[in-house]
């Protein structure tokens, strides 16, 4: 008997989950291999496989959602062998970063490959882009795939046994108890993924404090003067020697902060600083300091003649110690 071949389908979406049910039901045996699967595709074919638990020698799962693998413990619940379950976590590498061991974005198991052996000693496989999900089963992708029919012996047949056989050595036995570990190793490749993207930014991200505070004319700080003020505590969920300050300063001021931001873009007195120092509710003991902000309700900016400030610790906050980089800079860089 010759090996016959059939393109599935005359166009890309269309369900070719009877397909596999059909030859499940007829089958003596089944082989699955797939790179990803969800609870739905499961659902999609497993009916044949819970009415005859022992036709499912091999199924080789490369990535798949916690549902998946919860799927995976109804198959084994329905009679399915422990042993003819396997999760292929990708080829990875050790990296030298503590917080990432090993290399997120990895090269995966991609195989998608269907194959039955029959009792007449023929066999046919379906090979393709159909993951092992309600979308790839059940014409919602687009997918191509190609249906493979003839003697078990022949060669294509070997070569397909192979390939299952590779990744079985290179896979290991589906644990339940690692439902979570094999969720979170996914999550992580994804997160490699999406770092990889390098999708370009018309604008930055930064993180920002604006201070509104009183200060008679004349009274401004200059490059490189350091001025203390608190912050509720919480805020300091930020990177002290990346976070900008953005003080303005009025004569009088404004009777709220939505009027604040109206006048700020037109202010001559505003000031760019970069946080230098920063505590956790412990308190500076003493810190240098060229003006001081202490009354958050009425915040009012108080030049420190001595340069150098002792400030009391106050409950539920946090105390902050900014340098002045820049004075009256640019209206386009004001991030608001």
């Amino acid at each position: 008997m010759s090996l016959t071949t059939t393109v599935l389908f005359d166009r890309p979406q269309k369900e070719i989950a009877s397909l596999i049910q059909a030859r499940l039901a007829a089958c003596e045996t089944a082989k699955i291999v797939t790179g990803f699967a969800t609870p739905g595709g499961l659902a999609a074919i497993a009916g044949p496989i819970k009415t005859r638990p022992s036709i499912l020698s091999t199924l080789i799962v490369g990535a798949g959602t916690y549902p998946a693998f919860e799927a995976l413990d109804g198959l084994l619940a329905a009679g399915v062998s422990p042993s003819s379950l396997f999760i292929h976590l990708g080829h990875t590498a050790k990296t030298t970063s503590k917080t990432n061991p090993f290399a997120r974005y990895r090269p995966m198991l991609h195989s998608k490959i269907y194959y039955f052996e029959m009792l007449n000693g023929t066999a046919s496989a379906i090979i393709g882009s159909n993951n092992l999900t309600s979308f790839a089963l059940n014409g919602l992708n687009g997918e191509a795939s190609v249906l493979l029919e003839g003697e078990k012996q022949n060669p294509a047949f070997e070569e397909i046994r192979k390939h299952i056989a590779e990744a079985q050595i290179q896979a290991r036995q589906y644990n339940t108890l690692m439902k979570s570990a094999y969720a979170y190793w996914f999550r992580e490749y994804l997160a490699g993924l999406a770092a990889e993207i390098q999708e370009p930014r018309d604008s930055t991200k930064v993180r920002t404090i604006l201070i509104f505070a009183q200060s008679e004319k004349g009274s401004d700080p200059c490059t490189g003067d350091k001025i203390f003020f608190e912050i509720p505590h919480g805020i300091t969920l930020l990177e002290k020697l990346k976070t900008e300050v953005h003080l303005f300063l009025f004569d009088a001021l404004p009777p709220n902060p939505m009027a604040a931001l109206n006048q700020a873009a037109s202010s001559k007195r505003r000031f760019s600083c970069i946080v230098t120092g920063l505590t956790d509710k412990q308190g500076f003991t003493e810190v240098p300091a060229d003006w001081k902000i202490l009354d958050a309700a009425i915040p009012h900016l108080e030049e420190i003649p001595s340069g150098t400030l002792r400030p009391a610790t106050a409950k539920n906050k946090d105390q902050v110690q900014a340098e002045v980089k820049e004075t009256a800079w640019h209206r386009s860089k004001l991030y608001f």
